[in-house]
Formats: structure tokens, C-alpha cells, sequence
């Protein structure tokens, strides 16, 4: 009886581990996203001057955090990534560590 339990509850856990998602995700394979670069005089004030030649400056990641803020790349780090709240100047912010959930 043991046996015939411990098979039923592992299938019944195989099959919801591998059931599937009703909204897959769609990505793309075929082509680069476009990334819009928007820099305004706020971001420009408050990011140093050594780090507005780096690529990623003025671009916010896709999946970004919140949809009103951008990225201070001065701030980034291997482990995590520091956004503001547009017109805030920097007051509001969030420190995003995608490796701690």
C-alpha cells in the first residue's frame, strides 16, 4: 500500500512541476529588442561625469524593477543594479539584487 502511495504522490508531482503555463512567455530568436535610449536633465545631474560613456548609459533594462525610473550605472555593481523614481532627483530609489529573491 506503501508503495502504491509513494508512486501516485510522485507522479502527481512530476505532473505539477511539468504542467503548462496558461501565458507562456514569448521570446525572440530571431532579432535584437530595441533598446530606447532616454536621457534627461536629471539623470544627466546626477550620474558622474566618467560614467556617461558607458553603453548601457540611459537605457533601463527590460525587466526593470518599476515602470518610472531609470538606471544610475555608477551605482551597479556584479550583484545588483540601483534605480531612481523619475522627478524625485534621486530621493526615491530602488536597489534591485536579482540573485536574492
Amino acid at each position: 500500500m506503501r508503495a502504491v502511495l509513494s508512486v501516485v504522490s510522485f507522479w502527481l508531482a512530476i505532473t505539477w512541476c511539468f504542467a503548462e503555463n496558461p501565458h507562456p512567455k514569448q521570446y525572440n530568436f530571431i532579432s535584437f529588442s530595441h533598446r530606447e535610449k532616454i536621457i534627461n536633465s536629471e539623470l544627466d545631474s546626477i550620474i558622474s561625469p566618467s560614467f556617461k560613456s558607458h553603453p548601457d548609459y540611459g537605457i533601463t533594462p527590460f525587466e526593470k524593477p518599476c515602470e518610472n525610473c531609470m538606471e544610475l550605472t555608477d551605482h551597479r555593481d556584479a550583484d545588483s543594479r540601483y534605480y531612481i523614481e523619475k522627478g524625485t532627483k534621486g530621493n526615491t530609489f530602488i536597489n534591485s539584487n536579482p540573485m536574492v529573491q
